[in-house]
C-alpha cells in the first residue's frame, strides 16, 4: 500500500462562487488519502478524528460505490457530489484522481434517494471543460446504515503537482467516505409564497370572522360604486343647470309654426325645456346627489375597516403567539441580540396586519376603481381620453415600480442599521452596572453615536429617494390630466361634448389620483412589509435542534434513576464566515475551551449512574464538560454517541415536556423576570399557594430579606432582577426549585454567588431537599459537596476520578485531592486576611 498523501480540506460550499475563495485558517484540517490494491484498485478517505467541527453540516451517511472517470458532461445532474479541487498526482498503477487545475467531482446517484434526500448537496457548480467527473452508483456500505453520523464530509481537497488527465477508459475504484450536505439556512420564501401564506387569514376558520370578511368585501364594492357615481352626478348637474337659460329663452320666444329648420330647432328646445322642468321639480336631489354619494362612499369605507379590524388583529395575535412559542424552542440566542430580535419580531407581526389590509382594501379596490374609470371614460366621453388615462397609469406604475425597487434596497440597509442600533442600546442598558464600574460612559456613547450616524445616513437616503418618487409621480399624473383635459376641452369647444363632460373628466382623473397614490403606497408598503415578513419567516423556518420524536412516549416516573451510558458529545459544527460569528459561537458553554484543546469532543465515552435518592457531585476545571452533562440530561442537545436514560427510558424517545417537568434546575447565572418576587418564585409552580411560596422562601433563607422590602412579596425585582444582589437572585432561584418539588434536582454551581455565611444556610436547605431525591450538583467550591454520595472528577471530557470525598482524598497524587488542598490554602489565606482586617 502506498504511503498516504497529506491533504488539506475545506468546506465544499466555498466552491459555489465563480471565483475560488481563499482558505480560511480556522477551516483547515488534515485528512489521510490512501490508495490500496486488492481485487480492484481503491482509495479511501479517512479522517484522523471520528468527528470534525470544520464541516458546516449536521448529518452524514456512509456510502460506497465504484468510480469510473470520464469527461464531465454538462447535462449530468447528480444528486450529490464530493469535490476534489486542485491538482492530484496519480498513484502508481492507477490513473485515479488526475485532473488539470479545475475541480474534480465525484457525482453520485443512489437508489435510496428517498432516504438520502435530506442529506443531498445541490450539484450546480461552475466546472470548466477541462474538468473530469466520476459517476457513482452509490449503495450503503455494509454495517453502515443511512443514519446520522458525526463525521464531516462534502469537502474539496488540495493536492500536489499537475499530472496528465486520466485515460477515457473506466478505472474502477472503491470509495469509503462520509458524505453529508452543507447545512445552510432555509431558502428565503419568494414574495408570491409570502403573499399566498396570508390567504388563509383572509378566510379564517371562524364563522363570525368569515361573515365579517364577506361584509367587508360587500362594503368595499358599494364604496367603489358610489365613488364612481359622484363625478357622474356632478356632470349631470352641470349639464342640467346649463340648460336653464336656453329653456327660459325658448319659453319667452315661441318657435314659428311654418316648420322647416325652425321647427326642428323648436323640437330640440322643447326637449330641453322638458329636461329643465324635471330639474326644477327635483332641485334637491340633483344638488345633493354629488355630496351624498361621497358621504356614502366614505361610510362604506369605514364600515369595511370596522368589520375587518377584528379579523386582521386576530390573525396578527395568532401569528405572534406562534412566533413567540417557536422562538423559545430555538437555541441561537447566544449569537442574537435581544434588541434586534425584538425589532424583527415586532416588524414581522405588524407586516401581517398591513399586508392583509393591502390585499383586501388597497390592491383589489384600486384595480376595481381603475377599471370602472376606464369604462366610464370610454363609454361616456371618448375612447382617446380612456387611452390617455391608460397610458398615464402605465407610466405611473412603471416609474413607481422602478424607483421603489431602488428604495427597497436602501430601506433594507436602513433596517439593518436600526436593528444594530436597537441591539446596541439594549445590550448597553443590560450591562449598565458594568458601564458604571468601568467608567465607560463615553466609550458607550462613542459606540452608540457611531451606529446612530450610520443609521442617519441611511435614513437620509431613504427620504431623498422618497422625494424623488413623489415628484416623479406627480409629474407623470398631471401630464396625463393635462392631455385628457385638452382633448375634452377641444371637443366641448367644437360642440361634440357638453360642458358637463369636461367636469366629468377632470373629476374622474382627480378622483383617480387617490387610488393612484395608493398604487405607489401599495408597492412601497408591500415591498417593505414583505422584507419584514421574510425575516420573520426565516426565524419560523429555522428548525429547533431538539424536537419531539415521532410517536414520542410519555415519561413514566419511577424512582428517579439517571444513567449516562458511554456518552460522547461535541457541539454541532457551524461554519462561521466572520470573526464576529466565530466569537458568537465561542460564547457557548465549553466551546472556547474545546477549541483551545484542539478537540471537538467535549465529552468522550462518559459512563455514570446516579441511583434513586443519591446525591452526586460533578467537579473539574473550566471547560471539562460539567454543564454539558446537565444539558444532555435535560435534552438541550443530543449526544453524538451513547445514551442518556432516566428510569431506564431513553430521553431521545420521550416527550420533552413529560420528563422535563420532573427536573428542577438552579442555574449558575440566575436571571429573573421583571415582575414581583412572588411571580418569580411561583414561576416554578404557578398553582402554588401563598403559604407554599413563603415556605419555599424560608427554606432558601430569603423570606426575612423579602419581608424587609417595602412591598414584600409584591416587590418588583427590575430588569433581569438587577434590583437584587447576586446572592438574593440565587436564593430566589433556589426557592423556585424548592417550590417545584422535582424528582430530580440539579444545582449548577448554585452557591457560586453567595457569601460564606449565606452559603452555610443554603447548604442546610440543600441537604434537606436532597433527602429522598436524586440530586446532581455541579460545584466549584469542594467544601459544598463533601457530603455527596459520589463525586465525579471530569478532565478533558472524561471521567478521571470517581469516589466519595474521603476516598478521593486518600488517593495519592489525585486530581481531586490536589484541588481540595489548593482551595483549603486559599480559604485559610482569605480567613487570615479577614482577621487582619478586623484588627
Amino acid at each position: 500500500m502506498q504511503p498516504p498523501h497529506r491533504v488539506a480540506f475545506f468546506p465544499f460550499s466555498l466552491l459555489r462562487g465563480k471565483r475560488r475563495p481563499s482558505l480560511p485558517p480556522r477551516c483547515v484540517q488534515t485528512w489521510e488519502l490512501g490508495f490500496s490494491r486488492g481485487s480492484a484498485a481503491g482509495l479511501t478517505l479517512k479522517a484522523p478524528s471520528p468527528t470534525s467541527r470544520v464541516a458546516p453540516f449536521r448529518y452524514s451517511a456512509v456510502l460506497s460505490g465504484s468510480l469510473t472517470y470520464r469527461p464531465l458532461l454538462l447535462s449530468v445532474s447528480p444528486r450529490w457530489r464530493v469535490g476534489f479541487a486542485g491538482r492530484a498526482p496519480p498513484p502508481a498503477g492507477a490513473g485515479a484522481f488526475s485532473t488539470p487545475t479545475e475541480p474534480l467531482a465525484w457525482a453520485g446517484a443512489t437508489g435510496a434517494a428517498q432516504d438520502l434526500h435530506p442529506l443531498l448537496v445541490p450539484a450546480a457548480l461552475p466546472f470548466s471543460t477541462s474538468t473530469y467527473s466520476s459517476s457513482c452508483a452509490a449503495r450503503p456500505s455494509s454495517g453502515s446504515p443511512l443514519a446520522p453520523s458525526p463525521t464531516s464530509a462534502a469537502h474539496a481537497s488540495t493536492f500536489g503537482a499537475a499530472p496528465s488527465p486520466p485515460p477515457l477508459s473506466a478505472v474502477p475504484h472503491t470509495v469509503d467516505c462520509r458524505v453529508c450536505p452543507v447545512a445552510r439556512a432555509p431558502k428565503s420564501p419568494s414574495s408570491l409564497h409570502l403573499l399566498r401564506s396570508l390567504l388563509p387569514f383572509l378566510w379564517p376558520a371562524s364563522l363570525s370572522h368569515r361573515l365579517r370578511v364577506l361584509g367587508a368585501v360587500a362594503s368595499l364594492v358599494a364604496a367603489k360604486f358610489m365613488t364612481t357615481q359622484a363625478p357622474l352626478l356632478l356632470a349631470n348637474m352641470v349639464d342640467c343647470f346649463q340648460a336653464l337659460p336656453a329653456a327660459a329663452d325658448l319659453a319667452s320666444h315661441p318657435p314659428p309654426e311654418d316648420g322647416g329648420a325652425a321647427a326642428a330647432e323648436a323640437d330640440g328646445a322643447l326637449n330641453l325645456l322638458e329636461q329643465t322642468a324635471r330639474v326644477a321639480a327635483l332641485p334637491l336631489g340633483i344638488v345633493c346627489g354629488f355630496p351624498l354619494a361621497r358621504i356614502a362612499a366614505s361610510g362604506f369605507n369605514e364600515l369595511r375597516s370596522l368589520l375587518f379590524a377584528r379579523v386582521s388583529q386576530s390573525a396578527s395575535s395568532e401569528f405572534a403567539c406562534h412566533a413567540f412559542l417557536h422562538l423559545h424552542s430555538l437555541a441561537f440566542f447566544h449569537d442574537k441580540k435581544a434588541g434586534e430580535l425584538s425589532v424583527l419580531i415586532s416588524r414581522g407581526i405588524k407586516s401581517i396586519t398591513s399586508l392583509l389590509n393591502v390585499l383586501l382594501f388597497q390592491l383589489f379596490p384600486t384595480a376595481l376603481e381603475f377599471l370602472l374609470v376606464l369604462y366610464l371614460l370610454a363609454a361616456k366621453v371618448a375612447g382617446p381620453v380612456a387611452l390617455i388615462t391608460l397610458a398615464t397609469m402605465a407610466a405611473y406604475v412603471a416609474f413607481t415600480t422602478a424607483v421603489t425597487s431602488r428604495r427597497t434596497k436602501i430601506r433594507k440597509a436602513m433596517n439593518r442599521a436600526e436593528q444594530q442600533s436597537a441591539g446596541l442600546l439594549v445590550d448597553s442598558l443590560a450591562n449598565a452596572e458594568a458601564v458604571r464600574f468601568f467608567t465607560a460612559e463615553k466609550q458607550e456613547l462613542k459606540r452608540f453615536a457611531t451606529v446612530q450616524r450610520h443609521y442617519a445616513v441611511k435614513n437620509v437616503a431613504v427620504n431623498e429617494s422618497l422625494a424623488l418618487l413623489n415628484f416623479g409621480q406627480q409629474l407623470i399624473f398631471n401630464c396625463g390630466v393635462l392631455g385628457a383635459l385638452l382633448f375634452t376641452a377641444s371637443q366641448v369647444a367644437a360642440g361634440a361634448l357638453p360642458v358637463g363632460h369636461l367636469v366629468l373628466v377632470s373629476n374622474m382623473l382627480l378622483q383617480l389620483a387617490i387610488p393612484l397614490n395608493f398604487v405607489g403606497t401599495i408597492y412601497r408598503e408591500t415591498s417593505l412589509n414583505l422584507i419584514d415578513l421574510e425575516k420573520l419567516y426565516e426565524l419560523l423556518n429555522m428548525q429547533p435542534p431538539i424536537q419531539n420524536p415521532p410517536n414520542a412516549k410519555a415519561f413514566v416516573l419511577k424512582r428517579g434513576e439517571i444513567e449516562f451510558d458511554r456518552v460522547s458529545f461535541a457541539y454541532p459544527p457551524v461554519l462561521r464566515t466572520s470573526k464576529a460569528e466565530a466569537a458568537a459561537e465561542d460564547r457557548r458553554t465549553d466551546a472556547p475551551e474545546a477549541r483551545r484543546k484542539g478537540s471537538a469532543l467535549l465529552l468522550e465515552d462518559v459512563s455514570l449512574t446516579v441511583r434513586p435518592g443519591e446525591k452526586v457531585a460533578i467537579v473539574g476545571s473550566s471547560g471539562a464538560g460539567k454543564s454539558t452533562l446537565i444539558k444532555l440530561l435535560y435534552r438541550m442537545y443530543d449526544p453524538k454517541h451513547g445514551t442518556v436514560r432516566i428510569d431506564g427510558q431513553d430521553v431521545k424517545e420521550l416527550d420533552l415536556t413529560s420528563f422535563r417537568q420532573h427536573i428542577g434546575v438552579v442555574p449558575q447565572d440566575m436571571v429573573l423576570f421583571n415582575d414581583t418576587v412572588e411571580f418569580n418564585i411561583k414561576y416554578g409552580c404557578p398553582s402554588a399557594t401563598d403559604e407554599q411560596v413563603k415556605a419555599a422562601a424560608q427554606q432558601a433563607e430569603i423570606h426575612d430579606m423579602i419581608m424587609g422590602m417595602p412591598d414584600g412579596y409584591k416587590t418588583v425585582v427590575g430588569e433581569r432582577g438587577l434590583k437584587l444582589s447576586g446572592g438574593e437572585r440565587q436564593r430566589i432561584g433556589i426557592a423556585r426549585c424548592l417550590l417545584r418539588n422535582p424528582a430530580v434536582a440539579i444545582f449548577d454551581e448554585a452557591t457560586s454567588a453567595l457569601d460564606s455565611h449565606t452559603e452555610q444556610k443554603i447548604l442546610k436547605a440543600f441537604r434537606a431537599m436532597s433527602r429522598g431525591r436524586t440530586t446532581l450538583v455541579i460545584a466549584h467550591r469542594l467544601s459544598t459537596i463533601s457530603d455527596a454520595d459520589k463525586i465525579v472528577y471530569l478532565k478533558d471530557g472524561k471521567v478521571a476520578e470517581l469516589g466519595t470525598h474521603d476516598e478521593l482524598l486518600r488517593r495519592p497524587g489525585g486530581l481531586y485531592r490536589a484541588l481540595w488542598e489548593s482551595q483549603q490554602h486559599q480559604d485559610a489565606a482569605r480567613k487570615d486576611s479577614e482577621d487582619f482586617g478586623e484588627l
